[in-house]
């Protein structure tokens, strides 16, 4: 029997492996609550040491029942606490498309044992606060050493205006605006946006992990679109991070080739890794951020190495 040549040659599978590792990832995005009560506490949490005793679980119930169950897209809230730490938060908050191209923010709180100690009663101390900046320095309110710097009229009745408060420091931009002027150029603050990405990827906060992984999987499209709109691929620099960020993107599940001349795709590797090499002859070591990712096969995790 002669095969129909119009019947379609099937397309080969992923490994089963791979496809339920991928199916897993998008599986735990799709599931990711906005709040949510966690039996261990991570210890990446900046606060993890120190040590109080709030009356915050009337708090949680309060979050829980008022914040807004948003789809994942700018703005949206996201809470951790812990059963066993009842002192300890983790909040991350997705950025506005402008001028953080979709990135995420993450924010480690510590409830002191006086905290909101009467509840009717409002009062200024505003809990310590980290922010996880991976090293970069992109809005004036929050920076690299992990400060944050809210509005001194700030008064916490509720946790929930704290977490408002650091939504607005992230999407509304106006403040950023003003205060960016002078301070670098458009062209620093872009590709720190996108550099910061790279790291996010490498090691997300414990507490979501799974967001990030599903995020960027499913935000992939969009983000390089948005680079390949806004960046002068005619910059060595600025080149050499799009094929960064499709290495990390392909790593973490997402096909992306029909975003990329292969030819340029090979060149930019090429280049890459001369410069390791040469970074490795004058220094002894590499630099991290800008290795190769590569996917353990037995996890969905992402590590960089050569």
């Amino acid at each position: 029997m002669v095969p129909d040549e119009n019947i379609p040659e099937p397309e080969p599978k992923l490994s089963g492996e791979i496809e339920e590792i991928q199916s897993e990832v998008e599986r735990k995005f799709q599931e990711f609550k906005n709040f949510d009560i966690l039996g261990y506490y991570p210890n990446d949490h900046h606060f993890v040491y120190r040590r109080g005793k709030p009356r915050i679980e009337s708090e949680w119930e309060f979050i829980r029942v008022r914040l807004p169950p948003e789809p994942k897209l700018s703005g949206s809230i996201f809470v951790r606490v812990y059963d066993q730490r009842i002192d300890l938060m983790s909040v991350m908050i997705v950025g506005r498309e402008s001028p953080y191209h979709q990135g995420l923010f993450f924010f480690d709180i510590f409830f002191p044992s006086n905290y909101l100690k009467l509840p009717q009663q409002e009062t200024e101390d505003v809990p310590p606060l980290f922010y996880h900046s991976f090293d970069f320095d992109l809005n004036p309110n929050l920076r690299k050493n992990g400060t944050v710097s809210l509005d001194k009229t700030l008064k916490c009745k509720h946790t929930l205006e704290l977490l408002s408060s650091l939504k607005d420091l992230v999407v509304n931009d106006k403040s950023y605006i003003d205060a960016e002027k002078g301070m670098k150029s458009n062209r620093e603050v872009f590709m720190q946006t996108f550099e910061s990405m790279l790291k996010m990827l490498k090691r997300p906060p414990r507490p979501f992990k799974d967001f990030v992984l599903g995020y960027f999987r499913t935000r992939a499209h969009d983000i390089l679109l948005n680079y390949k709109a806004c960046a002068d691929l005619e910059d060595n620099a600025m080149n050499s991070l799009f094929f960064k960020l499709v290495r990390a993107f392909e790593a973490n599940g997402t096909y992306c080739q029909h975003h990329y001349n292969q030819k340029k795709y090979d060149r930019a590797l090429k280049e890459e890794k001369e410069l390791l090499n040469q970074s490795r002859e004058k220094y002894g070591y590499e630099n991290f951020l800008y290795s190769p990712p590569k996917m353990n096969k037995a996890k969905d995790w992402l590590y960089f190495g050569v």
